[in-house]
């Protein structure tokens, strides 16, 4: 037991979970169950493990043989708030305060759900009256709320939740990069999340990253587990048609270097070069940039840093305009 809960202090997970085995092969050798303490490490596991729906189904299976088992009923209660379910999460953490009014995990968690369920309505209200600013500053007030740490698997679908709202904010208000890094998280935590791919196609439209969008809106579409309204899906139907005709057009169109890189194009190499460095810098993926806009600025730069190169597209985008490609 000390090595459990020296291994879970300083977050080592693999450790942590052999010394729960262990605990319990002491009690299967001596033919008795585990304490409700012990049971519980199998949910804070799970949720290390990002595994919610196990996770519930373990924690309710111990409150019925251990009802006022404190632990397992703040245990239950951060389940729920962890898998955005606010309102359950708010009575579980009020009924462990019945069975203990001064237990302090219980008390800090009935308060955090009361300030997130607050917050998270209150930018609801303001994205409905198409105050989109405002929403994302109470929907970040939220996030604050919600840790991002592995023990708290990694704030759940609660933080997925909340980063869309946010990515969907800032999709009306234009703001498409900012508004991807949100879903690309909110993705990362809930990778089957429908809204989520449904706004990260989106924001792949605005981007004008069409090959993204499709592969996106295609994804949202297989998602069997939302039942969507007819018009609903006719506005997916729809979407998905006019990002791959997009997506078609781009690629048979010939790609502006110079504008990629945001020259003229009587620009000179050392201009592309530091072009190409700052830009670089701004959508290198592990700076937090987009990875498809990087790919397109080192293409960008591999052509128009090389002299011959650059002769031939220059001389192939002018040509393209009339429809003759002196180099095809």
């Amino acid at each position: 037991m000390n090595s459990y809960r020296e291994a879970w202090s300083r977050k080592h997970w693999r450790m942590a979970r052999t010394a729960y085995e262990s605990c319990l092969q002491v009690f299967a050798d001596l033919s008795c169950e585990p304490s409700s303490t012990i049971s519980c490490w199998a949910v804070e596991l799970l949720i290390v493990d990002a595994d919610w729906e196990t996770a519930i189904t373990k924690v309710k299976n111990i409150l019925r043989t251990h009802k006022s088992a404190i632990k397992a009923r703040v245990l239950y209660a951060r389940v729920l708030f962890l898998t955005a379910k606010l309102a359950e999460a708010r009575e579980e953490a009020a009924n462990a305060l019945r069975l203990d009014p001064d237990n302090s995990g219980a008390q800090q968690l009935h308060a955090q759900v009361k300030k997130v369920d607050r917050l998270k309505e209150r930018g609801n209200n303001m994205f409905r009256d198409g105050l989109w600013d405002e929403a994302m500053v109470s929907w970040g007030s939220a996030l604050e709320l919600v840790p991002d740490e592995e023990q708290e698997g990694r704030g759940g679908q609660l933080r997925a939740s909340l980063l869309l709202n946010r990515a969907t904010a800032m999709l009306k208000l234009g703001r498409f990069e900012e508004g991807l890094k949100d879903a690309d998280v909110a993705l990362t935590l809930s990778p089957l999340y429908f809204k989520a791919l449904r706004t990260r196609a989106r924001l792949y439209v605005g981007l004008e990253l069409y090959e993204k969008a499709v592969e996106d809106f295609q994804a949202a579409m297989q998602q069997t587990s939302i039942k969507l309204t007819a018009s609903d899906l006719d506005e997916l139907v729809t979407e998905l048609a006019s990002a791959e005709q997009k997506a078609k057009e781009a690629q048979e169109k010939l790609k502006d270097y110079y504008n990629i890189l945001g020259l003229s194009r009587s620009c000179s190499q050392a201009e592309i070069k530091k072009a190409y460095r700052a830009l670089s810098l701004i959508n290198h993926p592990d700076k937090g940039g987009i990875a498809e806009k990087f790919k397109l600025v080192s293409e960008a730069y591999s052509i128009l840093s090389d002299d011959e190169e650059r002769r031939k597209y220059d001389a192939t985008f002018y040509y393209s305009q009339s429809g003759y490609n002196p180099f095809q």
